[in-house]
């Protein structure tokens, strides 16, 4: 299966059976992309990634769909360190080498590279005009070997 592509008879109306369970992929919600080729990449980078889900299984839990994913408080628990946070102003590189560096403890510095001319001169279409062609990597399959799909 993998580095093979879908054969033309397979490809009807946008979509594809690019893994043996695309049948029942088409039972989870449907994907829209921009791109006609996107869904088989997509299909094809999570079965390479997770051969032991099928793909109308990956969506089971509505992770993708739900707000409170991302902004749910973190619970701490035991095995779960809160890391703390200082603003870029505070952290001048003494101040930060005796508090941290040297010390060997993590801190997440917010706002620093709020002044770096990339915050404000890139953003997904800058970043899908220059870099559509290229493939990244999503993933390893069991064996370790790279999964890329083009952006």
């Amino acid at each position: 299966f993998a580095g093979t592509s879908p054969r033309a008879s397979e490809v009807k109306d946008g979509s594809c059976a690019a893994t043996p369970d695309a049948a029942q992929a088409a039972a989870a919600p449907a994907l829209k992309f921009k791109h006609r080729r996107t869904l088989r990449e997509v299909l094809r980078a999570k079965h390479l990634e997770r051969s032991d889900i099928k793909p109308s299984e990956w969506g089971k839990f509505g992770y993708g769909t739900r707000d409170d994913v991302l902004t749910r408080p973190i619970e701490y628990g035991e095995q779960t360190v809160p890391i703390e946070r200082i603003p870029a102003a505070q952290a001048t590189p003494q101040w930060f080498f005796e508090n941290y560096s040297k010390q060997q403890r993590p801190v997440i510095i917010e706002g620093g590279c709020a002044h770096w001319p990339a915050m404000t001169r890139w953003g997904f279409d800058e970043l899908e005009d220059r870099y559509r062609h290229k493939e990244f990597k999503v993933g390893e399959d069991g064996k370790g070997k790279k999964i890329k799909i083009k952006f």
